[in-house]
């Protein structure tokens, strides 16, 4: 397995700090894109739906670098009131993916 370069790890981590400031709000879709000193760029999208007692928010971060190679981690949160789904999929520079996915059930 391919490791991420440096500047690339670097940005998603400035992303993520960023993340937080870019909350969802119901039916609304919201996208960010950064452009790194070294010709690379992070793009977030994050979408919001709601209807029939149903949320379902998905948000997509890219980080490509300046030659090209890029990787991708998506988010899908489903709740339905009970209990919220959540599957996460990410590809590597090499074009592997990986999905994993779990559940939680509220009760009380």
């Amino acid at each position: 397995m391919k490791t991420v370069p440096k500047s690339l790890a670097k940005s998603l981590c400035a992303l993520s700090l960023i993340a937080p400031l870019m909350a969802a709000t119901p039916g609304f879709a919201r996208g960010l894109t950064v452009t790194t000193d070294n010709g690379g760029t992070i793009e977030k999208q994050h979408t919001c739906l709601q209807g029939n007692q149903v949320v379902v928010c998905e948000q997509t971060t890219t980080g490509t670098n300046a030659e090209g190679q890029s990787v991708s981690r998506g988010v899908t949160r489903t709740n339905n009131g009970g209990s919220t789904d959540v599957s996460v999929t990410g590809t590597g520079p090499d074009g592997t993916t990986k999905t994993k996915e779990r559940g939680l059930i509220v009760s009380r």
